[in-house]
């Protein structure tokens, strides 16, 4: 038997030197969350060289002008996953991956999930999906028309025969 996968709920910093660095030979910083499995990637905005960034600290080196500046927006900014990640749990959700993603680049807002209905929340999942290149144009396309006519079939009044 399989043990169960779960969320670590500490995320982790990735100093991207895979991407193209900068006219100063900065590389960005990604905070990254692990769901069963899979990756949730997000940008922190910040940029530092290689020397200045301590992988296993998880934090800027004081060799760094501003070093408390940058370290702060790096603990602000997975405080901030972190929060967002309980209160989603505690609201009795069951977080997903794509929920996950949205939380980690700043896209999600708890508030807009629990007013939204459903045909709301598919259109908002079909765009997300398009978006991160999951589906193509005329997938959410036929989606979105699917959804409307759903909304307007069910939005009308049913008609009593004589």
């Amino acid at each position: 038997m399989a043990r169960k996968k779960s969320l670590r709920n500490v995320g982790k910093f990735i100093l991207r030197q895979d991407r193209k660095s900068n006219p100063r030979n900065e590389y960005p910083l990604y905070i990254q969350y692990t769901l069963d499995g899979k990756v949730a990637k997000g940008e922190t905005g910040v940029w530092v060289q290689t020397k200045d960034w301590d992988d296993k600290r998880q934090r800027v080196k004081g060799s760094h002008p501003m070093v408390e500046r940058l370290n702060k927006i790096i603990d602000e900014k997975k405080l901030s996953v972190d929060t967002m990640v309980l209160e989603y749990l505690n609201a009795g959700n069951t977080l997903t991956i794509e929920v996950l993603r949205q939380i980690v680049i700043g896209t999600f807002s708890l508030e807009n999930k629990k007013d939204a209905d459903l045909v709301q929340f598919a259109n908002d999942n079909l765009d997300y999906r398009y978006k991160t290149d999951k589906i193509s144009i005329s997938t959410c396309d036929n989606g979105h028309c699917a959804m409307n006519d759903s909304r307007s079939s069910s939005s009308r009044s049913i008609i009593k025969r004589p």
